[in-house]
């Protein structure tokens, strides 16, 4: 009778340790796997503008574009992406200035910046509700994934000073993003070439 007991004890133990220790790796996995899991970007389908065998292309995000290539919704934060595709198909280096846009590009860190998850916040909120485990937890993936936010955005935007040099046979493939009280749809650009100093100009 007390081996039954025992036995019934160990069992009960045993159930209630592996319940609570898959209940932890599902609360982990749920705070702790990356929440920031944006599409590469893709060449716009649209209008392309030709001249001097270059082609140029842009696409207005709407807020769908900006969940699927940031995973957040920038425009209602304020900011509009625009996306410009650029290829060069001459023999000749082609040089964009984001001062030859004639549109006002808003610095990238700024518009990163707002889509952060505060650290500090979701660590003490988690603290408080799950308790000083699940609270740490939460705060390092909050980091995590801001940092995983300022690379992306780092890599598929323009800044505000940028000059960037097109080889031949290259591509630009960028966003820049503009405040939403700056936003035109239409708008120009000028490349010039590196070698010959000769600018070509683009409507979009």
């Amino acid at each position: 009778m007390f081996n039954l007991k025992k036995n019934i004890c160990l069992i009960s133990y045993l159930i209630n340790s592996t319940f609570m220790f898959l209940g932890f790796i599902l609360i982990t996995c749920f705070f702790g796997c990356a929440k920031y899991n944006p599409k590469p970007l893709r060449a716009p389908s649209g209008i392309i503008k030709q001249k001097e065998d270059l082609e140029v292309s842009k696409k207005i995000f709407s807020e769908k574009d900006c969940k699927s290539f940031f995973d957040r919704k920038l425009i209602e934060r304020g900011y509009q992406p625009i996306q410009l595709y650029i290829k060069n198909n001459s023999d000749q280096v082609y040089v964009l200035n984001t001062k030859d846009i004639t549109l006002p590009i808003e610095p990238v860190n700024n518009v990163a910046l707002s889509t952060h998850r505060d650290v500090a916040w979701k660590a003490t909120k988690y603290f408080l509700i799950f308790g000083p485990i699940l609270g740490a937890l939460e705060g390092f993936n909050s980091y995590e994934v801001n940092k995983k936010i300022d690379s992306d955005f780092t890599y598929k935007a323009m800044g505000e000073n940028d000059v960037i040099e097109i080889k031949p046979g290259g591509i630009f493939n960028k966003i820049m993003f503009v405040a939403n009280e700056n936003l035109q749809t239409n708008f120009n650009l000028r490349l010039t070439s590196l070698n010959k100093k000769e600018k070509v100009s683009f409507e979009l």
